[in-house]
């Protein structure tokens, strides 16, 4: 009876369908100045018809470089970074959209998937100090979302010269929670922003606070950056 429960609740999203690609929720992340490549954030990137809303998208990339008074390059890689849900129906129907505009368009850029989750079993309320610390120390064992490796390899991207700008475009579905989880740790550990700047951004965003479980990944990974990183952060 439990697996049907679950069963019903990953799958009955499907009968509803979520917002088309917004302007108000992409915004530039980070941009590279010395190889030209950008970061940024939003929500599903599919139009009313359901389709891939690329050249959308793009003139929101465009829009938002020339108010940031940078050249935003043509053509260009689109790194599209998936923060979804495959055991979700509505989420999984969004994977394959994503994965087939890709396949049909080898030229334009790639998907990849990294299914975010936030930690919903760990308040980071019930630890002391160094209970907090001693378990954010270990927190790449422990924290299903890999947020140490996958940041280090966006960074990475975003720092590579490669032989077209590269535009990553990292979004779960509202743009607001999965996003704000991995937005929210980007700004903390590249950006110099405290936990509290971080969370603001997001909220600022989305009219509304992160969900708590992407709120406590966030302040788990400003934990794991006082005790793995020595970053000097109030969490």
């Amino acid at each position: 009876r439990h697996c049907l429960v679950l069963f019903l609740l990953l799958n009955c999203v499907s009968l509803f369908r979520a917002e088309d690609l917004s302007a108000n929720k992409v915004k530039l992340i980070d941009y590279s100045p010395q190889t030209g490549n950008y970061l940024f954030r939003g929500n599903e990137p599919l139009n009313a018809s359901n389709e891939f809303a690329y050249d959308q998208l793009t003139s929101y990339f465009q829009m938002i470089a020339q108010e940031n008074n940078l050249t935003f390059p043509n053509p260009y890689w689109l790194v599209d970074i998936n923060f979804l849900n495959e055991l979700s129906g509505q989420e999984r129907q969004a994977i394959e959209i994503e994965k087939k505009f890709f396949r049909e368009n080898r030229e334009s850029g790639q998907f990849v998937h990294w299914m975010l989750m936030g930690t919903p079993f760990e308040d980071p309320i019930l630890y002391n100090k160094s209970q907090k610390l001693e378990k954010a120390a270990d927190l790449p064992e422990w924290m299903h979302d890999k947020m140490p490796e996958g940041l280090s390899k966006v960074r990475e991207q975003l720092e590579y010269q490669d032989t077209l700008p590269v535009v990553m475009y990292a979004h779960c579905e509202g743009g607001c929670d999965r996003t704000g989880e991995f937005s929210g740790s980007y700004y903390m550990q590249y950006l110099n922003m405290t936990l509290e700047q971080a969370l603001q951004i997001d909220s600022q965003i989305c009219g509304r606070e992160v969900h708590t479980t992407e709120r406590w990944a966030t302040e788990w990974y400003c934990w794991y950056l006082v005790a793995s990183l020595n970053y000097s952060l109030t969490c």
